[in-house]
């Protein structure tokens, strides 16, 4: 009798266990597309961005209003945790990003979260035309949000390389979000930029419960089989 009360009590810790244990993190919860290097750019840093005449752009090519831009992005689970950003940049050549402020919003100016953050960067290729093209990414404590559309804004950008620091651009291309640059507080907007967010999709209580009543079922077949 004891050991079948004791296989009764094994099943019923592992149900609780396996039910308190976090998703698997490090999911792709949006992406922007690909990252384009030679369309065009935006800057997001207070520093203006001058790379003067270029094989590939006629002048005018690259913008420098207000230094804040906004992208919307869509998150379709029930429940997610937002956990980084990775978003595509032009810099001068020889020059690396460093840190980002970011905000994540919804539409127009509701603020969620805002902070600023170090930045990963790694070098992707040059441009062939006047500027070297990166990944970069930033984490942050993870962001708990239910389903919807929301607005990623970075600004004030910095980097730096042997030449002195310069402006930093986000990569424009051709993918599904809506964006804007923002001037005096009105959005105006732009192409879409290049990014992706990381994080973890949140298991819904009934999907819990549905594996719970899976457990408890066996138990049932175990105790009959003891009995």
């Amino acid at each position: 009798m004891k050991i079948r009360g004791a296989s009764l009590l094994l099943l019923a810790m592992l149900y609780l266990t396996l039910a308190s244990i976090p998703a698997v993190g490090g999911e792709i919860l949006y992406t922007n597309g690909p990252v384009s290097g030679t369309i065009n750019a935006w800057t997001i840093s207070t520093l203006p961005f001058d790379f003067g005449p270029s094989p590939l752009f006629s002048p005018g090519t690259i913008h420098d209003p207000g230094h804040f831009v906004s992208d919307s992005f869509t998150l379709t689970a029930p429940q997610s945790d937002v956990e980084s950003v990775h978003f595509f940049a032009w810099t001068f050549v020889e020059d690396g990003v460093a840190t980002v402020n970011w905000s994540i919003l919804t539409p127009p100016f509701g603020i969620f979260y805002t902070g600023s953050a170090a930045v990963t960067d790694t070098l992707l290729f040059y441009n062939g035309g006047c500027c070297d093209i990166h990944e970069d990414s930033f984490t942050f404590p993870s962001i708990d949000l239910p389903a919807g559309t929301y607005l990623l804004t970075l600004s004030g950008a910095t980097a730096g390389g042997p030449f002195g620091p310069h402006g930093v651009m986000w990569d424009q291309n051709s993918g599904p979000s809506l964006a804007y640059t923002i001037v005096g507080g009105v959005m105006n907007p732009i192409p879409s930029e290049a990014f992706y967010i990381d994080g973890t999709v949140i298991p819904e209580p009934s999907s819990i419960m549905l594996f719970g009543s899976g457990l408890l079922g066996l138990a049932g077949v175990l105790r009959r089989k003891l009995f």
